[in-house]
């Protein structure tokens, strides 16, 4: 990762969120029902105000993990929180072909239907436990979602049960 590279999460010395009331407000604890909503307005500019806006690089981050250490690229890869499909568009024309999205809003999910670049889209509460067998996922990414205000920190346990050893 060049030391050039801007944009928050982008590198080491820019971890700050950008001034925006709208991001302030995703990272303020709410109800679930009002994120979802939240997240249903916001659906149809978010890749603009994040990505093209501020420069948010953490799909492009996460992607390169998934490179390092994922060789089988017909290996399932599950995308929770997958948001407008933002790590699927990347991941899509790198050859990995088996992308489920998994988020809380329905129109972040219909965002990411048209990228063409996931097996299945389905809803799904992160705050609750997950609708997976006990090791049934062999990789699982979370962009941009556990931190405050969205997924906390007591719900990452919940990641480990589908987990494959």
């Amino acid at each position: 990762m060049s030391g050039e590279q801007k944009g928050f999460y982008g590198d080491q010395a820019n971890t700050v969120e950008p001034d925006s009331d709208r991001l302030k407000r995703f990272y303020t604890p709410q109800p679930v029902s009002v994120t979802k909503a939240d997240y249903d307005d916001w659906a149809s500019d978010y890749d603009q105000n994040t990505v093209l806006d501020t420069g948010y690089c953490a799909p492009e981050i996460v992607a390169g993990l998934i490179e390092k250490y994922v060789d089988d690229k017909s290996q399932a890869i599950v995308d929770l929180g997958c948001g407008t499909g933002l790590l699927g568009k990347i991941l899509k024309p790198k050859g990995y072909t088996q992308l489920e999205g998994w988020d809380l809003s329905p129109g972040m999910l219909a965002e990411a239907h048209k990228t063409g670049a996931y097996t299945s889209l389905n809803e799904i509460d992160l705050t609750v436990a997950l609708p997976f067998d006990a090791g049934s996922c062999q990789v699982m990414a979370s962009v941009g979602v556990y931190g405050p205000g969205i997924v906390g920190p007591e719900h990452v346990p919940l990641l480990v049960p589908p987990l494959a050893q």
